[in-house]
């Protein structure tokens, strides 16, 4: 795959296919991973993947035999009986190939629980100081640790919502929001960072200590 590369990984989660197009049409991506059934959505798409990675327990096979003839796509097969998902095991392939940036699509709708466990996945890039995010047609999920500036006009979305990741982080000063803190803290159980927004063309939010789930959402 080569060091330094912005990687797709489309996932086998529900992906509005309309969504994806048009957000495709906005960035760019060196490689794309195909996951499982997320080899259907890339189909439907019209994407090229350099890697389909599965056990293929749930994609249509007629369209797996499709593109196991396309020469210039690489195909790593997974067992079923294994401890980590493919979504996990897609982004540990990006990791190990020097991604830089990992974006993933279909990792948000369905099933909640792959939906949770994905949003603690990204704990694996921001550990290897990897940008990433989940994406759909509502949300744009990351992590951060350090301190931030939000632009109105590069957000994903209106809505602008911090959610403790770690039992706690501490230290949290919000400024060029609608609703300020300053030193506070949000523990696990707390609802306070949820729904704020931007009172003008920037905000910052700095962290003292602990990680922070950030989803920038549309209405």
């Amino acid at each position: 795959m080569g060091d330094n590369m912005d990687v797709l990984i489309v996932a086998g989660g529900k992906i509005d296919c309309d969504f994806a197009a048009a957000y495709l049409e906005t960035v760019s991506f060196d490689r794309v991973i195909a996951v499982d059934k997320g080899l259907e959505a890339v189909e439907r798409i019209g994407l090229c993947p350099d890697f389909v990675l599965g056990d293929f327990d749930s994609v249509n096979h007629g369209l797996l035999e499709k593109y196991r003839k396309e020469k210039d796509i690489e195909f790593i097969f997974l067992n079923p009986e294994k401890d980590v998902t493919d979504t996990h095991e897609a982004i540990n392939f990006a990791l190990e190939k020097g991604a830089k940036k990992i974006v993933i699509l279909g990792g948000t709708g369905g099933r909640a629980d792959h939906m949770i466990a994905n949003v603690h996945l990204l704990m694996k890039p921001f550990m290897h100081h990897v940008e990433a995010c989940l994406v759909d047609q509502y949300n744009k999920i990351y992590l951060v640790d350090k301190d931030m500036v939000l632009r109105k006009e590069q957000l994903f979305g209106t809505y602008v919502s911090l959610l403790p990741l770690t039992r706690e982080v501490s230290g949290i000063f919000l400024k060029g929001f609608k609703y300020k803190l300053e030193n506070a803290v949000l523990k696990i159980g707390d609802s306070l960072g949820v729904s704020n927004e931007l009172a003008g063309d920037m905000a910052s939010i700095e962290i003292g200590e602990g990680i922070l789930i950030v989803v920038e959402s549309k209405d």
